[in-house]
């Protein structure tokens, strides 16, 4: 890995360039000039001189980002030609980048059902909001995303997965639960219980009440979280009713835990992609999960 970029990561890592010199075996001054040459080599400031306490500039946040992105290729690289000359088989690796709500999706059962048919993959699922499973995969850092929407980037490619739609969860303790539809007006009658405002989930349910001229700060909302399994307890606990991904709900609903009821007049439907660059070479496999998570679709 080049020396510069490994100074670079320890000088953030210590928060200090006398604690990174140290660490280096360096002299301060030392561990300045690589900085100063990284600076100069990218014609960007790393660090925000203005700041009595070290703080990278936007500019040095992806720098480091890279940085630890070609640390960990780096040292993937390496173990890997050690197994080599061991004549260990090598698994090939994949860090798939999923949203919170897909989570909860069938999409995790299938991957976990193609690891289980073939070894010779090991698969690392990892969540977070779209904007930030984004960012990864332009730093490599995720293979394959799975998101709801489309991601307009000439670099990616992508295969869809399924058609998805949202609706409004509500426990068979309440009332509203002998409905099929329900109105606006009726919604904002009851508490909600919802995701956070950033979510994927979020966004579109509020996109579809402006359309509406409508606003989420009309509506009762007793609760925010992110964890959609929680918010699925707490909806058949009867504490509220909340926005949910119905391909996120499919066990619940057959379970008879709660119902999903339409809005009136309100369509919520959005594509499920697999994005992925344009120099991936695991199309195939990619395409068998997707088939494994049709069957279990169907069951």
């Amino acid at each position: 890995m080049n020396f510069k970029l490994k100074t670079l990561i320890a000088v953030v890592d210590y928060g200090s360039f006398t604690k990174a010199a140290e660490q280096l075996a360096l002299t301060q001054p030392a561990v300045s000039q690589q900085i100063k040459s990284l600076e100069e080599e990218f014609n960007i400031t790393i660090f925000d001189k203005r700041k009595k306490k070290l703080e990278l500039t936007p500019e040095g946040v992806l720098l480091v980002r890279y940085a630890k992105r070609i640390e960990l290729l780096t040292d993937n690289m390496i173990n890997s030609f050690k197994l080599m000359k061991k004549n260990i088989q090598i698994k090939n690796s994949l860090v798939i980048g999923i949203t919170h709500t897909l989570e909860s999706n069938i999409i995790a059962k299938a991957i976990a059902e193609y690891t289980a048919e073939n070894d010779a993959f090991h698969i690392r699922i990892i969540s977070d909001s779209i904007k930030s499973i984004y960012q990864k995969m332009k730093t490599y850092e995720v293979d394959v995303c799975i998101i709801p929407g489309k991601i307009n980037d000439p670099n990616y490619s992508f295969i869809p997965l399924d058609q998805d739609s949202l609706a409004i969860a509500v426990s068979y303790d309440n009332p509203l639960s002998n409905k099929e539809v329900l109105s606006l007006e009726e919604l904002k009658t009851e508490r909600l219980i919802l995701r956070s405002k950033t979510s994927d989930t979020r966004l579109l349910f509020e996109s579809h009440l402006n359309t509406q001229n409508d606003d989420i700060t009309n509506y009762n909302v007793i609760l925010e979280l992110d964890n959609v399994e929680v918010i699925k307890d707490l909806v058949k606990d009867n504490y509220g009713l909340s926005v949910l991904s119905r391909k996120s709900c499919i066990s619940e609903v057959k379970k008879n835990k709660f119902k999903l009821l339409d809005v009136e007049n309100m369509v919520m439907n959005r594509q499920i992609n697999l994005y992925f660059h344009k120099d991936f070479t695991y199309v195939k496999e990619l395409k068998r999960i997707i088939n494994i998570y049709n069957e279990l679709i169907l069951k």
